[in-house]
Order: C-alpha cells, then sequence, then structure tokens
C-alpha cells in the first residue's frame, strides 16, 4: 500500500517544526519565550516515538517473516485475560501489542527495533535509501536521503539526551543552545524519510510515482482486497454461524454505503486526476475493515458472541 496517511504527516509535523525553529533562531528570543524551543525538542522526540510504533505495528502485522521475527521483541510482554480477549476478537493485533510496548530511550532503538523485525540489515538499508525523486535520475546523479549517517545519529542522539534532562531534570543551567536545534530537526526529519522509505520498498516493492501509476497501483489493490473478502464471505456462510440470505441483505447494504463513503471521499478532490486515487484508497480501508467482521462470523463460537 505504500505510504499511509500518518506517515506523511510524520514527516511534515516535522519539517514544520523545523521551519519554524530555523525562523526563530535567527531573532532574539525573550527568556519566557524560549520555552518554545523546548516544546519543539520534545515534540520531535514524540513525533519519531509515534511514528516508529505505527511502522513497527505495520511490519509485523504484514506477516510472516516479520511475525516470527518480533517475537523477539515480546519476551516482557505479559498477556492478561482483557488482552487475550482482544488478540482474538481481531481488537487489537499482534503488531499493536509489540509496537506498543518496546522501549524507545535512545537513538540506537530507532534502528534495533526495526532491525530485528526484519531479520538485519536495517542500518545498510537506511544509508543506502534514495528519495522518491531519485527514481527520475542516472544512478551517477542519484544521492541518498542520508548523507552522512554518523553526523545523523549524533544529532538524533543529542536530540534524545535534551528530551531526558527536559523531562527528568530540574536545572537552571541551559542544557543546548537555540542555534543547534535547527540541525536535530533537521536529522529527526531525515531519519523518518528515509525510514519510511526503506519500510515502503521492503514491505511493498518500488512504488509507482506517477499519479496515472499510483491509480493503478490502487485499483489493483483495491481487487486484492476484494477478492480477500469475497473468499471469506463464502466461509462464513459456509460455518452455519449465519442466515445465507440474512447475510446477503446485509453485504448489500454495506457495499452500497462503502461505495456511497468512497464517492465522498473522492469529491475531496473534484476534478483532478488523484480522484481515482482517493476512491480507491478509501473502498480499500472500508472493504479491509468488513473483511475483519466477516472474519468474525466466519470464526465465532458457542458462547463467544
Amino acid at each position: 500500500m505504500g505510504r499511509s496517511h500518518y506517515q506523511h504527516e510524520s514527516y511534515a509535523a516535522l519539517v514544520e517544526l523545523l521551519v519554524l525553529c530555523a525562523e526563530l533562531s535567527k531573532e532574539k528570543i525573550p527568556a519566557e519565550r524560549s520555552l518554545l524551543f523546548d516544546v519543539f525538542a520534545l515534540r520531535a522526540v514524540a513525533n519519531i516515538e509515534v511514528f516508529i510504533r505505527v511502522r513497527l505495528k505495520e511490519i509485523i502485522d504484514h506477516g510472516s517473516p516479520y511475525l516470527e521475527n518480533a517475537a523477539k521483541l515480546s519476551d516482557k510482554i505479559k498477556l492478561d485475560h482483557l488482552i487475550t480477549s482482544a488478540l482474538q476478537k481481531r481488537t487489537v493485533t499482534v503488531g499493536d501489542l509489540i509496537a506498543h510496548e518496546v522501549p524507545i530511550s535512545s537513538h540506537w532503538d530507532l534502528v534495533r527495533h526495526f532491525d530485528t523485525v526484519c531479520g538485519g540489515g536495517f542500518k545498510r538499508a537506511l544509508v543506502e535509501a534514495k528519495s522518491p525523486s531519485a527514481d527520475e535520475q542516472t544512478p551517477d546523479e542519484q544521492t541518498p536521503i542520508i548523507r552522512d549517517f554518523e553526523r545523523l545519529f549524533s544529532s538524533l542522539n543529542r536530540l534524545f539526551e535534551i528530551r531526558h534532562k527536559l523531562a527528568h531534570e530540574a536545572g537552571r543551567e541551559p542544557i543546548y543552545t537555540q542555534e543547534e536545534l535547527p540541525e536535530l530537526l533537521s536529522a529527526a526529519a531525515t531519519y523518518v524519510a528515509a525510514c519510511d522509505e526503506v519500510i515502503s520498498f521492503r514491505l511493498h516493492g518500488p512504488q509507482p510515482r506517477t499519479q496515472s501509476g499510483l491509480n493503478s497501483r490502487r485499483a489493483e489493490l483495491l481487487v486484492e482486497a476484494e477478492q480477500q473478502l469475497a473468499a471469506e464471505i463464502i466461509r462464513a456462510k459456509a460455518s452455519g454461524n449465519v442466515d445465507p440470505d440474512d447475510f446477503d441483505e446485509a453485504q448489500a447494504a454495506w457495499k452500497e454505503f462503502a461505495v456511497k463513503e468512497a464517492n465522498l471521499h473522492a469529491a475531496l478532490v473534484p476534478g483532478g486526476s488523484m480522484g481515482p486515487m482517493v476512491y480507491a484508497n478509501s473502498l480499500t480501508d472500508l472493504t479491509k475493515s468488513r473483511l475483519e467482521r466477516v472474519k468474525w462470523w466466519s470464526e465465532l463460537e458457542e458462547g463467544n458472541v
């Protein structure tokens, strides 16, 4: 599926912080307003942390071999009745559980967890990651997203150090300079961009860059989701857990709703070439959600209503 809406938001949020910080760094900020820079540092690390958890969940829930590799991250997770029940009912996934529990307290965690679930080689992949625009360049013209890995991770280390001191240490001495923050925020945005590119490629392969290519790919993904749903519907009706005629009536009503909902989303980009992609994205998401609900009917056991 490529990048989700959230990953774009993570990168955009970090770039926005960087722009604001760079602009304010040029001015003489009164002491009472210098707390803004504390917020920049704290928000940057928070954005990285949430980005990592969202992407870890996506990788783990993608299936084998990532799911098996993720077992190495789950040794300290305790399964109580509520969690076990949520897993059985599919309201919580294994990816949700593990991604929520892993510690993200240092710059090393930014590579370590992904390296574990991907089976190694994640640092090298980050170093070699090219920007999407590199598709239109010759090999000699292509430049990596991360141009100096050691410097970038030194900046990320410094950013986490600042976050730790702001959150856990009380003191009057300044722990950073306003002038150094723009580079640290830039490192955060660069890391997210490179990480997003590596994960998208690993899970989904090369992604189309033109609008027509994106439209075509999203249409293919919609067909795949619809085929999975059709197969699960056959399974649900054969399970004996639901009346086939009642189920067909409910499914027809859902389909009518889903198409209208997808059209609503497509209407957000009227008259543009993005319309088919937005429609397909929306209908694919709805179809996958419906698939999980139909699976519930297929696997329903007596006393588990």
